[in-house]
């Protein structure tokens, strides 16, 4: 039996309240386990910081719909070693045996004061398992709502949406400053030209004009509020990382300081909007700074991976 209070309070911080879930997750319990003094630095070196996926109507299953065994590679790229446990659509027949491995690695986890990072507790995004209880064989977890509840071990990857995931830090690695920042790089340049997995969704700097398509098309009583304060708010708050991230670097590899002052103009103009879109009770007069700001966004973001391809 072991039980973890933890709180989302306790993580890092969250400009809009959307920070990825995988993301938030992952940085809140390197930091409750020690692994790190600069949590926060894992939403870049993940790649998460840079990444964007957008679907024709902005559903906000996008964000969760890539390969999760970028999970894995992306905590390793950031210097930490990982176990990954997954049982996906096709894999029905590992069902019991990804699960029973799955129980008995969170309660291990756990032992070690790691909360795991767990797919679909509470709602379809994921969270942190931070207890279990052998007697009644249930697990407490904290959701990315901020509730902290129960679930049976065998509701383990059976939820709303039925796949199984579970990423686990496990240690550090040896792997160097500049090697982490190098392979960071690669993997923005490569989510940006759309090279990652997304099923039918667009990635990359692509999907800012599928977001923009979406609003300059659909009229303004029929545009989803929320899903659109969903991307912008999840967005904004990468990409602020994404500025922290790039102006450390840029004190030690003075290259990166146009890419450091590119996003954070991605940031200070995707947070804004954001701002304006929940401030506001008339969509249709905000419509189209709406549609001005996300583009000037994706012009400086595209500056911003040119400079990394070229100058970097």
């Amino acid at each position: 039996m072991k039980n973890i209070k933890l709180s989302w309070n306790e993580g890092i911080f969250d400009p809009t309240g959307f920070l990825h879930s995988f993301i938030k997750s992952i940085a809140l319990s390197l930091k409750y386990s020690n692994l790190t003094q600069s949590p926060e630095d894992i939403v870049a070196t993940t790649g998460f910081a840079f990444r964007m996926w957008a679907h024709k109507n902005l559903c906000p299953s996008a964000m969760s719909i890539f390969d999760f065994s970028l999970l894995k590679t992306a905590l390793e790229n950031g210097g930490f070693s990982c176990q990954h446990i997954s049982r996906l659509w096709d894999e029905e027949n590992l069902e019991h045996s990804r699960r029973t491995e799955s129980v008995q690695a969170i309660k291990n986890s756990l032992e070690n004061n790691t909360p795991p990072v767990v797919w679909d507790v509470g709602i379809p995004e994921w969270g942190l398992i931070t207890g279990y209880n052998d007697e009644s064989k249930k697990f407490t977890y904290l959701s990315i709502t901020g509730d902290v509840d129960e679930m049976d071990y065998d509701n383990l990857g059976r939820g709303e949406i039925p796949i199984l995931s579970v990423t686990i830090p496990t240690g550090t690695t040896n792997k160097s400053e500049i090697d982490i920042l190098k392979d960071t790089i690669k993997m923005i340049i490569e989510h940006a030209d759309g090279k990652e997995w997304s099923d039918g969704n667009t990635s990359g700097l692509k999907a800012y004009d599928v977001i923009i398509d979406y609003i300059t098309n659909t009229h303004s009583e029929s545009l989803d509020v929320f899903s659109m304060k969903y991307y912008l708010g999840t967005y904004a708050s990468l990409r602020y990382y994404a500025w922290r991230y790039t102006d450390k670097m840029s004190l030690k590899y003075t290259k990166l300081k146009p890419v450091a002052e590119g996003y954070k103009k991605v940031f200070e103009l995707l947070k804004s909007t954001y701002d304006l879109l929940v401030e506001s009770s008339n969509l249709n007069e905000i419509k189209n700074i709406i549609i001005t700001n996300i583009s000037n966004a994706r012009d400086e973001e595209t500056k911003c991976v040119d400079t990394l391809k070229t100058n970097v």
